[in-house]
């Protein structure tokens, strides 16, 4: 993922995996519906509490979960399930895992476990390409993401492979 060559996150059946930039388009158009964040909730199709996380992408950055959790009002006294909405954020694609990287002390010394960082893919490859097969009907992607894992695992069931790639 750090290489920019694939996106990584929970994308299979809220699983992690990678999904190369050749067929990141075909999962975000089938995944989002032909909808980019924005006009989802212009349309009223996203809950405010993804809106909160989302509008912290608008300086186009990379962001630590650790960071986006409180800055986006999620806590005691906030938004719930934050961990599920980040979750669906990157199953819909709006949100990709760009890399890991472990928490610094005050003397400059690594400590804990590795965090992750959280970027849009349009930061990485671009809004045309993200958003390139939006021309053709999210049902036609779904199809086409389906008979390509066909390929890749000619031993699975189509309910196996449906249920990963829901």
């Amino acid at each position: 993922p750090a290489t920019g060559e694939v996106a990584y996150g929970k994308f299979f059946n809220n699983k992690t995996g990678f999904i190369s930039r050749e067929w990141f388009p075909y999962f975000a158009n089938a995944r989002r519906d032909g909808y980019d964040f924005d006009a989802a909730w212009d349309d009223e199709l996203v809950q405010r509490r993804y809106k909160a996380i989302m509008d912290i992408f608008e300086d186009g950055g990379m962001h630590p979960g650790y960071e986006l959790k409180p800055a986006a009002g999620f806590g005691k006294e906030g938004f719930k399930n934050f961990d599920g909405c980040m979750t669906q954020l990157q199953m819909q694609t709006y949100l990709i895992i760009r890399k890991f990287e472990r928490r610094r002390n005050k003397r400059g010394q690594n400590y804990g476990m590795a965090v992750s960082y959280y970027q849009k893919p349009e930061e990485l490859w671009g809004y045309e390409h993200v958003t390139s097969a939006y021309k053709e009907e999210p049902l036609a992607s779904a199809d086409r993401i389906f008979k390509r894992a066909k390929e890749l695992f000619p031993g699975g069931s189509d309910a196996a492979l449906r249920r990963v790639l829901k």
